[in-house]
């Protein structure tokens, strides 16, 4: 029988730790780019929804950038380009190898489901203390990424092996948990993570952070990591209460919808994707009620003018802003802190609250996956 430590020791040293897509965002990003008209906003959207992927295109904008990547997926793609990206992509997308069962795929799927749950909750989190949120769901959803490389060199290595069938997962849980963290920073110093990556990986599950030392992020991500650890129902691990504790009541009502809508979100991408043309209705079993947003929403630009978004569902967006849309309208929408994110949709209903005015609209491009880019600022509802 194979020694999965020393060979994990040895994989290590040699700088080969990787970390495979996860098999939701593959089967997405393939059934979406074989639609021919790819929309690179969907494409955006779904690499960062997945840690393998995301890490792909940080480790190309490194290549690119003297050895770092910067601190965002829209700024990295933004250097490394479309065709790049694609290419990333389609290589994302290709067939995965076997029917992955057992307890590498139940660690894989709990390693995606945390890191994307931890990178909604951490994006939300910075944007109510004021602070760059695409650099926070970024470092949330890297922060455990040698989780990832830890399943997917334990799978390698056991592969073909009696360690490949066995029923000792609680075993494999445990090699997992010892090697996450050097595996993590291996690849992030092999990938050219940015700084405030690399200090997430080390730092996180510190109770105390160090000053300077991307103290503020750091902090966020412990508690976003927190929050998708009870979301999974996992024992609590030391400094997870304290990091709990570190957010204020205003904090913790404006994180509850988005907490809220954490697992609706998850299963979403984990169904298998619908054929193309076919635009099936909700599942009434998920259905849940529009919440009002507490916090600034997303800001938007419609007939020139700046609204903001304060619902989002699989077939609506409901904004606030200035003047009235005439109902019946077809228009451009812009995402004012997003360049290049535009879809376009049609006023269903609008109304006057107060010195201001309300819309419902219906997105033409703005369904499934989609909507998992306003996750961190704006309430998410099923159906109207």
């Amino acid at each position: 029988m194979i020694d999965i430590e020393r060979a994990i020791g040895e994989l290590l040293a040699r700088g080969e730790a990787k970390v495979a897509p996860s098999d939701a965002i593959a089967r997405r990003l393939a059934a979406l780019l074989e639609g021919g008209d790819v929309g690179m906003g969907e494409v955006v959207r779904l690499v960062s929804a997945d840690p393998g992927t995301a890490s792909q295109v940080l480790a190309a904008a490194a290549a690119l950038g003297g050895g770092e990547a910067p601190a965002s997926i829209p700024l990295a793609v933004d250097r490394i380009g479309a065709a790049e990206l694609l290419r990333i992509a389609k290589e994302a997308a290709s067939p995965a190898p076997g029917d992955r069962r057992g307890p590498f795929a139940a660690f894989q799927r709990a390693a995606w489901r945390d890191a994307l749950a931890s990178a909604i909750v951490s994006r939300e989190l910075a944007l109510a203390r004021g602070l760059d949120g695409d650099e926070a769901w970024l470092c949330g959803l890297l922060h455990d990424v040698g989780r990832l490389a830890a399943v997917a060199a334990v799978e390698r290595l056991a592969a073909g092996t009696r360690a490949a069938s066995g029923p000792a997962g609680w075993r494999w849980e445990r090699v997992v948990d010892r090697w996450h963290v050097s595996l993590g920073a291996s690849v992030a110093n092999a990938l050219g993570f940015p700084r405030a990556v690399l200090d997430a990986i080390f730092l996180h599950h510190g109770v105390q952070v160090a000053a300077g030392r991307s103290a503020e992020l750091v902090r966020i991500v412990r508690t976003a990591d927190a929050v998708a650890r009870a979301l999974a129902d996992r024992p609590e691990e030391g400094g997870e209460g304290a990091a709990l504790e570190d957010l204020t009541e205003a904090e913790a009502e404006r994180l509850a919808p988005v907490v809220a809508a954490l697992p609706s979100t998850l299963r979403a991408l984990e169904r298998a994707p619908a054929p193309l043309g076919w635009d099936p209705e909700p599942d009434a079993g998920e259905a849940e009620p529009l919440h009002e947003s507490k916090g600034p929403g997303v800001r938007l630009r419609l007939a020139g003018r700046e609204y903001a978004a304060v619902n989002v569902g699989p077939h609506q967006l409901i904004v606030t802003g200035p003047a009235p849309l005439g109902e019946g309208a077809l228009l451009e929408v812009e995402q004012i802190e997003r360049r290049g994110s535009v879809f376009h949709a049609r006023v269903l209903l609008s109304w006057q609250d107060g010195e201001r005015f309300g819309a419902i609209l219906m997105p033409f491009s703005l369904s499934g996956p989609a909507v998992l880019d306003w996750q961190g600022a704006v309430p998410v509802g099923a159906t109207a």
